[in-house]
Protein backbone atom coordinates (compact mmCIF):
# COMPACT_ATOMS: atom_id res chain seq x y z
CA UNK A 1 0.00 0.00 0.00
CA UNK A 2 2.67 2.34 0.82
CA UNK A 3 4.01 2.11 -2.76
CA UNK A 4 0.34 2.96 -4.01
CA UNK A 5 0.23 5.49 -1.91
CA UNK A 6 3.47 7.14 -3.25
CA UNK A 7 2.03 6.95 -6.84
CA UNK A 8 3.69 3.51 -8.13
CA UNK A 9 2.01 1.19 -10.30
CA UNK A 10 2.13 -2.54 -9.17
CA UNK A 11 2.09 -5.85 -10.05
CA UNK A 12 1.56 -8.91 -7.65
CA UNK A 13 2.51 -12.66 -8.74
CA UNK A 14 0.09 -15.03 -7.92
CA UNK A 15 -1.52 -18.29 -8.76
CA UNK A 16 1.78 -19.81 -9.50
CA UNK A 17 1.16 -22.63 -7.14
CA UNK A 18 -1.66 -24.85 -6.38
CA UNK A 19 -4.32 -23.44 -3.74
CA UNK A 20 -6.87 -25.01 -2.20
CA UNK A 21 -9.81 -23.54 0.27
CA UNK A 22 -10.40 -27.04 0.93
CA UNK A 23 -6.83 -28.53 0.68
CA UNK A 24 -4.08 -28.54 4.00
CA UNK A 25 -2.93 -25.64 5.77
CA UNK A 26 -0.67 -24.87 2.90
CA UNK A 27 -2.59 -24.30 0.30
CA UNK A 28 -5.72 -23.10 2.72
CA UNK A 29 -3.05 -20.19 3.12
CA UNK A 30 -2.26 -19.68 0.06
CA UNK A 31 -6.20 -19.53 -0.97
CA UNK A 32 -5.93 -16.87 2.03
CA UNK A 33 -3.03 -14.99 -0.05
CA UNK A 34 -4.79 -14.67 -3.49
CA UNK A 35 -8.21 -13.27 -1.76
CA UNK A 36 -6.08 -10.58 -0.35
CA UNK A 37 -4.43 -10.02 -3.94
CA UNK A 38 -7.86 -9.31 -4.98
CA UNK A 39 -8.93 -7.15 -2.74
CA UNK A 40 -6.17 -5.44 -2.68
CA UNK A 41 -6.69 -4.84 -6.67
CA UNK A 42 -2.93 -3.86 -8.06
CA UNK A 43 -2.86 -2.53 -11.24
CA UNK A 44 -1.52 -5.86 -12.62
CA UNK A 45 -1.31 -9.87 -12.05
CA UNK A 46 1.75 -11.57 -12.65
CA UNK A 47 0.64 -15.42 -14.11
CA UNK A 48 -2.69 -16.18 -12.07
CA UNK A 49 -2.68 -19.12 -13.70
CA UNK A 50 -3.64 -21.15 -10.82
CA UNK A 51 -6.02 -19.38 -9.28
CA UNK A 52 -8.85 -21.76 -7.69
CA UNK A 53 -12.11 -22.30 -9.29
CA UNK A 54 -14.07 -20.36 -6.40
CA UNK A 55 -12.08 -17.41 -7.03
CA UNK A 56 -12.16 -17.14 -10.68
CA UNK A 57 -15.75 -14.60 -10.24
CA UNK A 58 -13.71 -11.74 -8.43
CA UNK A 59 -11.10 -11.84 -11.12
CA UNK A 60 -13.22 -12.04 -13.70
CA UNK A 61 -15.00 -9.36 -12.16
CA UNK A 62 -12.24 -7.06 -11.40
CA UNK A 63 -10.57 -7.32 -14.85
CA UNK A 64 -7.21 -6.95 -13.46
CA UNK A 65 -5.45 -7.38 -16.25
CA UNK A 66 -3.19 -10.10 -16.33
CA UNK A 67 0.90 -11.02 -17.76
CA UNK A 68 0.61 -14.21 -18.94
CA UNK A 69 3.87 -15.76 -19.89
CA UNK A 70 3.55 -18.77 -22.14
CA UNK A 71 6.84 -20.78 -21.80
CA UNK A 72 7.06 -19.81 -18.23
CA UNK A 73 3.87 -20.65 -17.74
CA UNK A 74 4.19 -24.13 -19.39
CA UNK A 75 7.51 -24.77 -18.03
CA UNK A 76 6.32 -23.83 -13.96
CA UNK A 77 3.69 -25.76 -13.70
CA UNK A 78 4.89 -28.77 -16.37
CA UNK A 79 2.08 -28.56 -18.47
CA UNK A 80 3.78 -30.31 -21.58
CA UNK A 81 3.86 -33.35 -19.11
CA UNK A 82 0.01 -33.76 -19.11
CA UNK A 83 0.27 -33.84 -23.51
CA UNK A 84 0.39 -36.95 -25.12
CA UNK A 85 1.94 -37.70 -28.25
CA UNK A 86 -1.59 -37.83 -29.81
CA UNK A 87 -1.38 -33.83 -29.65
CA UNK A 88 1.32 -33.35 -31.44
CA UNK A 89 3.27 -35.76 -33.86
CA UNK A 90 6.14 -33.28 -33.55
CA UNK A 91 9.05 -33.77 -30.81
CA UNK A 92 10.17 -30.43 -31.29
CA UNK A 93 10.94 -28.08 -28.06
CA UNK A 94 8.03 -25.66 -29.69
CA UNK A 95 6.02 -28.55 -30.33
CA UNK A 96 5.89 -29.36 -26.68
CA UNK A 97 5.51 -26.08 -25.74
CA UNK A 98 2.57 -25.37 -28.10
CA UNK A 99 0.97 -29.05 -26.39
CA UNK A 100 1.38 -27.28 -22.76
CA UNK A 101 0.24 -24.03 -23.32
CA UNK A 102 -3.13 -25.83 -24.56
CA UNK A 103 -3.44 -27.37 -21.42
CA UNK A 104 -2.90 -23.95 -19.54
CA UNK A 105 -5.63 -23.55 -17.15
CA UNK A 106 -6.60 -20.29 -17.86
CA UNK A 107 -5.69 -18.64 -20.96
CA UNK A 108 -8.18 -20.36 -23.25
CA UNK A 109 -10.90 -18.86 -21.31
CA UNK A 110 -9.13 -15.57 -20.82
CA UNK A 111 -8.73 -15.49 -25.00
CA UNK A 112 -12.49 -16.33 -25.39
CA UNK A 113 -13.75 -13.97 -22.91
CA UNK A 114 -10.90 -11.10 -24.06
CA UNK A 115 -10.25 -10.91 -20.48
CA UNK A 116 -7.40 -8.17 -20.10
CA UNK A 117 -4.04 -9.76 -20.91
CA UNK A 118 -0.24 -9.20 -21.33
CA UNK A 119 1.61 -11.51 -23.41
CA UNK A 120 5.08 -11.70 -21.76
CA UNK A 121 8.60 -13.75 -21.78
CA UNK A 122 8.78 -13.46 -18.11
CA UNK A 123 12.56 -13.89 -17.93
CA UNK A 124 13.69 -14.15 -21.31
CA UNK A 125 17.27 -15.13 -20.47
CA UNK A 126 16.06 -18.23 -18.16
CA UNK A 127 13.38 -19.22 -20.48
CA UNK A 128 15.20 -18.48 -23.59
CA UNK A 129 12.66 -17.04 -25.51
CA UNK A 130 11.57 -13.15 -27.31
CA UNK A 131 7.93 -11.81 -27.05
CA UNK A 132 7.76 -12.78 -30.52
CA UNK A 133 8.61 -16.01 -29.85
CA UNK A 134 6.06 -16.33 -27.10
CA UNK A 135 3.38 -14.67 -29.67
CA UNK A 136 4.23 -17.06 -32.23
CA UNK A 137 3.84 -19.91 -28.80
CA UNK A 138 0.07 -18.13 -28.68
CA UNK A 139 -0.71 -18.28 -32.22
CA UNK A 140 0.42 -21.96 -32.53
CA UNK A 141 -1.61 -23.29 -29.81
CA UNK A 142 -5.18 -21.42 -30.27
CA UNK A 143 -4.99 -21.35 -33.91
CA UNK A 144 -5.03 -17.57 -33.65
CA UNK A 145 -5.44 -15.12 -36.69
CA UNK A 146 -2.96 -12.07 -36.83
CA UNK A 147 -5.77 -9.83 -36.34
CA UNK A 148 -6.24 -11.62 -32.90
CA UNK A 149 -2.95 -11.18 -31.85
CA UNK A 150 -2.75 -7.51 -32.85
CA UNK A 151 -6.00 -7.23 -30.68
CA UNK A 152 -3.81 -8.59 -27.99
CA UNK A 153 -1.06 -6.54 -28.27
CA UNK A 154 -2.35 -3.50 -28.62
CA UNK A 155 -5.08 -3.42 -25.35
CA UNK A 156 -2.27 -4.45 -23.44
CA UNK A 157 -0.80 -0.82 -24.15
CA UNK A 158 -3.56 -0.02 -22.21
CA UNK A 159 -2.25 -1.46 -19.15
CA UNK A 160 1.16 -0.77 -19.58
CA UNK A 161 3.56 1.25 -16.52
CA UNK A 162 3.83 4.47 -18.83
CA UNK A 163 2.57 7.75 -19.83
CA UNK A 164 -0.47 8.24 -22.59
CA UNK A 165 2.10 9.62 -25.29
CA UNK A 166 4.44 6.23 -25.00
CA UNK A 167 0.99 4.42 -25.24
CA UNK A 168 0.12 6.23 -28.17
CA UNK A 169 3.53 6.00 -30.10
CA UNK A 170 3.76 2.32 -29.20
CA UNK A 171 0.69 2.17 -30.82
CA UNK A 172 1.25 3.38 -33.96
CA UNK A 173 4.87 1.90 -34.11
CA UNK A 174 2.76 -2.16 -33.20
CA UNK A 175 0.06 -0.79 -36.52
CA UNK A 176 2.86 -0.37 -38.93
CA UNK A 177 4.58 -3.39 -37.84
CA UNK A 178 1.17 -5.27 -38.31
CA UNK A 179 0.51 -3.93 -41.70
CA UNK A 180 4.51 -4.86 -42.62
CA UNK A 181 3.34 -9.21 -41.78
CA UNK A 182 0.10 -8.54 -43.37
CA UNK A 183 2.04 -7.18 -46.46
CA UNK A 184 4.42 -10.08 -46.09
CA UNK A 185 2.16 -12.80 -46.14
CA UNK A 186 0.25 -11.53 -48.89
CA UNK A 187 3.82 -11.60 -51.12
CA UNK A 188 3.76 -15.39 -49.80
CA UNK A 189 0.50 -16.20 -50.81
CA UNK A 190 0.73 -14.74 -54.56
CA UNK A 191 4.32 -16.41 -54.36
CA UNK A 192 2.50 -20.03 -53.80
CA UNK A 193 -0.53 -19.17 -56.60
CA UNK A 194 2.71 -18.19 -58.86
CA UNK A 195 4.04 -21.26 -58.42
CA UNK A 196 0.64 -23.25 -58.72
CA UNK A 197 -0.30 -22.10 -62.03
Amino acid sequence: QKGRDKGLRLTVHCGEVPACISGGPEQLQRHREIVSMLQFRPDRLGHALLIPSDLQPQLEASQIPVECCPTSNVMTIELAKKTTSSSTTSTTPHANLVGGLKCHPQLGTWLKTKYPISISTDDSGVFSTTPTQELLLLQDAHNMRLDEIQRIVVDSLQHAFCDNALKTRLTSEFAKCFAEVRKAECSLIEHKIKLID
